[in-house]
């Protein structure tokens, strides 16, 4: 599901991604398949840290991953997203930081900590068009943050996981 993203975003450095799209648009398909291609040999081993607060990128079950999130990857289980992301920041040494669905106050300034510590984050946000994005008051002070260098669009619920574009976020 992320070939399109490896392809486009992966050429060097690792990026900051935001991946927006509906709900049940795919975000959570598309951020899973990432780290489990990141932390893996076809991603080139990074180390990942993926804040699963509810456990849908990970399918816990017990508090044990059953989807495969690659083998250079961390997971925090049922922490809430800006807290995980703190810890993930301060103990974990990451190279990649992976959570879904990110809004609130808390987990917008730890996304640029971890920005302004030079880790990459991927996540995702609810907009179903880049107007709807850019509308999204937690989005500027990111951008701001330089926490993303590319947005990925997603099609809809009615083609879960396809991606409709990757733009740079300077345009």
């Amino acid at each position: 599901a992320a070939d399109p993203v490896m392809q486009k975003c992966f050429s060097g450095q690792t990026p900051g991604i935001l991946i927006a799209g509906a709900p049940a648009s795919g975000k959570t398909t598309i951020l899973r398949d990432l780290a489990r291609q990141l932390a893996s040999a076809r991603g080139g081993y990074r180390k990942v840290c993926i804040i699963d607060e509810s456990g849908e990128i990970g399918g816990a079950a017990s508090g044990t991953p059953v989807n495969d999130l690659g083998i250079s990857s961390d997971v925090l289980f049922g922490y809430p997203k800006g807290k995980g992301l703190q810890i993930a920041l301060r103990y974990l040494s990451p190279q990649v930081m992976i959570c879904d669905e990110i809004f609130a106050k808390e987990e917008i300034q730890a996304v640029k900590a971890a920005a302004n510590s030079g880790i990459a984050v991927i996540t995702s946000i609810h907009a179903g068009s880049r107007k709807e994005l850019l509308r999204k008051p937690q989005l500027q002070p990111l951008l701001q943050a330089g926490a993303f260098s590319y947005f990925v669009f997603l099609e809809g619920a009615a083609r879960p996981a396809r991606i409709s574009g990757i733009e740079r976020t300077e345009k």
